[in-house]
């Protein structure tokens, strides 16, 4: 085998690999947020778990990736232990797929146009979908038909790749130095570990097999050599996820490692039943030329019994595996563990699969917001019932959501260098829009915490007519959080839109306590030092109130595909301004100031 026919046979693996990327990055954007929903239906079953590593490996079309994603879910504590083992064994079975789509490339090429093969032969429609890929992806400004064609160009380098392999052993057919090193792998050992080897430098099963078959094609290799190899294959598949596992959890340790264990324990009880029975009664086809389909077939077979031989006791191969594993004691704070979890659920791992990426970084978005709403509900109780312990908390959360946007504007910048649907750059958009909004909302609680110590410190207090206001400008605050956070949590734009009109209600009451309280100042019914203190709270009460309307309003543009806060309120006012003011005039009613007159000032 001369070079350039080395270099064809590397050339063909290579398209293979580029090819398996695209149609699965194509298939995985395709999918969309349907990966995310295929994840989050994971329950206790085993069964289910197990058909959703089969139905994530077909849509990603890699069972490493899928195992990987498993990894970084268990590390994440999203997912189970046990279901994440159950996926694996589910993505091991998903990835024998792939044999069977590339087993077509044996039919009959040069078979007559009026036989049933030539129309079964993919070759055959590989310009046609080489044409029509093309034209989707660079002539159609669509994200949908780009990842058609997307996956359309990948099956298309997939078979061409396989194509060129094929032509590039063939002169191995006449071969004598060939034949003496396929004569060097007849010990059943010696391919396995041949089989390990080839897979550990190409980072690919499927590529493994599907150089095998190409060998097969030609009918180079018999049943004696392929089944040995096969089951290396499976084993060195397993060293990507290994790899991957080194900076997850004891948990995601665990979940690569029996993955491996019961990968090299199937090959050990099957391999050694098979080779048992084929010493005492030993098999004719052993020595069969193997074909694709064969290969499909022993590939499919190893995956599928191995799975029911192991289901049932994965629970205690896991058990077994974590025992063996150091376990770590680590003393953290609890907005150490916080920001911890925060973290885990920014993976890298996810960014192979943008649409759950995206989706991960809407909930840790969602959570960072939760923190600072907490803090806001702390701090407002401090300023009738001041705790130092309390403003400590106060300070800790602001910090956590300083942090976690730190975090995410840094991963949500990554992510953002990856192809993806429209609608997960929609969502992408709104979240990088929205980390500053929940930031500052922290920020806010923060500026009141400060000047409820300042009267704390000082021996301040608010009259008793200041509270009574300040206390439905509060209650006006904390409903519009409320509201904001279940339309981003439920991505519901239609609920979006009640937001704004209790924002100007907001801004109304904003401006009229404090009318109201320059009047008791000029009365001389409070200080200047407490007038500064109420005009941060309440200022930071109205911009709290601006922020969660941005963050309603991201929403409606994430999901109306509608970028540009200002235009959308507008138009929000424009579209149906009797609703709206129907909305405004029912919140103002409800958030209804004490009456001036019963606290000796005139009315505004």
């Amino acid at each position: 085998m001369g070079l350039f026919k080395v270099l064809d046979l590397l050339g063909g693996v290579a398209l293979f690999l580029y090819g398996m990327h695209v149609m699965g990055r194509g298939l995985t954007r395709l999918a969309g947020n349907k990966l995310q929903g295929l994840l989050e239906k994971l329950t206790a079953s085993k069964i289910r778990a197990l058909a959703l590593g089969v139905a994530v490996t077909l849509l990603v079309q890699s069972s490493d990736a899928t195992i990987v994603m498993a990894i970084g879910l268990v590390n994440s504590n999203i997912m189970g232990l046990l279901q994440a083992l159950y996926v694996d064994v589910g993505a091991n079975i998903g990835t024998t797929i792939t044999a069977w789509i590339l087993s077509l490339n044996g039919l009959d090429k040069g078979a007559s146009a009026s036989t049933i093969f030539y129309y079964l032969n993919p070759l055959s429609y590989l310009p046609l979908l080489a044409v029509v890929g093309v034209i989707f992806v660079v002539f159609i400004k669509n994200t949908k038909r780009y990842n058609i064609g997307s996956i359309m160009l990948g099956f298309v380098l997939i078979m061409y790749g396989m194509d060129v392999m094929k032509a590039a052993v063939r002169p191995l057919q006449d071969s004598a130095n060939f034949s003496k090193f396929m004569l060097s792998l007849g010990n059943p050992f010696t391919a396995i570990l041949f089989g390990i080897l080839i897979t550990v430098i190409i980072q690919s099963s499927s590529a493994s097999i599907g150089m095998l078959q190409a060998f097969a094609l030609l009918g180079l290799i018999d049943f004696k050599l392929a089944i040995p190899v096969i089951l290396g294959c499976n084993i060195g598949t397993c060293v990507t996820s290994l790899i991957s596992a080194v900076s997850a959890n004891n948990d995601g340790k665990c979940v690569a490692l029996t993955n491996f264990i019961y990968k090299i324990d199937g090959v050990v009880i099957l391999g050694g039943a098979f080779y048992l029975v084929n010493l005492f009664y030993p098999l004719p086809f052993m020595l069969f030329p193997v074909t694709p389909v064969g290969i499909a077939i022993v590939h499919s077979t190893f995956n599928i019994i191995n799975a029911a031989l192991h289901f049932p006791f994965m629970y205690w191969l896991a058990d077994l595996v974590k025992r063996c594993l150091p376990q770590k004691r680590v003393n953290t704070s609890l907005a150490d563990m916080q920001m911890d979890t925060a973290l885990k659920a920014l993976d890298d791992r996810f960014l192979n699969t943008p649409a759950f990426a995206v989706q991960q970084s809407v909930q840790t978005a969602l959570l960072m917001g939760n923190y600072a709403k907490s803090a806001m509900y702390k701090a407002v109780a401090l300023i009738e019932n001041y705790k130092e312990e309390e403003f400590v908390q106060v300070d800790k959360l602001e910090e956590l959501t300083d942090n976690i946007e730190d975090a995410l504007a840094q991963y949500t910048l990554k992510l953002s260098t990856h192809r993806m649907s429209d609608a997960d750059n929609n969502y992408l958009t709104m979240v990088m829009q929205s980390l500053s909004y929940f930031e500052q909302i922290g920020d806010r609680a923060l500026t009141i915490a400060k000047a409820a110590k300042e009267m704390h410190t000082k021996g301040l207090q608010f009259s008793a007519g200041a509270l009574a206001e300040l206390h439905v400008l509060e209650k006006a605050v904390f409903e519009i959080m409320e509201r904001t956070f279940d339309v981003y949590k439920e991505q519901n734009a239609a609920k979006a839109k009640m937001v704004e009109p209790l924002e100007e209600v907001i801004d109304y009451l904003e401006r009229k306590v404090k009318n109201r309280h320059v009047r008791r100042l000029q009365l001389g019914l409070c200080t200047i030092e407490l007038g500064f203190i109420m005009n941060d709270i309440t200022s930071s009460l109205e911009r709290t109130s601006d922020h969660c309307s941005a963050i309603a309003l991201s929403t409606v543009e994430a999901n109306c595909n509608e970028f540009g806060a200002h235009a959308v309120a507008l138009e929000l006012k424009e579209e149906n301004p009797s609703k709206f003011k129907e909305l405004y005039l029912k919140w103002k009613d409800e958030y209804r100031l004490p009456a001036a007159e019963a606290m000796n000032v005139k009315k505004m």
